[in-house]
């Protein structure tokens, strides 16, 4: 064989080790990129979901501390507060107890979902039903959207 062919031959060789090289580098670089966003899509996913926890069978409920403290709205104590979501419906319920000596008529009220800044995230309206003096009914605001992971609500 003559030398023009051995360096061509020689030539090829390196460049197909070369296009191997960058091949590999390209494929491995790529990955880590994909990572790095599985990576960035997790942390986002935890900061989004910061006051849910997931049950058993898949329904989402709100674990904010603030949420759930007792509030008050036309004289009327709210307690035993729960926000939760199925299937894409965000529900509320609570408690409203009547301790004034006055009967609360049946009331259309705005449920304000806020955020951690006090921001109104959402707002619904719902129904208090009429309270006689020294009574409970049942409060149950819900709205066809996922609004689980609000920090508090307002009654007004």
């Amino acid at each position: 064989m003559n030398k023009t062919y051995d360096k061509k031959v020689l030539y090829l060789v390196i460049a197909i080790v070369i296009i191997i090289i960058i091949t590999i580098i390209f494929a491995f670089g790529r990955n880590k990129e994909e990572d790095n966003t599985t990576d960035n899509n997790q942390v986002e996913n935890e900061v989004e979901e910061k006051y849910v926890q997931v049950l058993d069978n898949g329904d989402r409920l709100n674990i904010s501390e603030k949420l759930h403290e007792p509030k008050k709205i036309l004289g009327l104590d709210v307690t035993n507060i729960q926000l939760s979501n199925t299937n894409g419906v965000t529900v509320l319920l609570a408690t409203i107890e009547n301790n004034t000596d006055k009967t609360q008529e049946l009331t259309i009220v705005d449920v304000d979902f806020l955020d951690e800044n006090g921001n109104v995230v959402e707002t619904t309206k719902a129904a208090i039903n009429k309270v006689e003096p020294g009574e409970s009914v049942e409060f149950n605001a819900g709205i066809t959207a996922d609004y689980v992971n609000i920090y508090d609500f307002r009654i007004r």
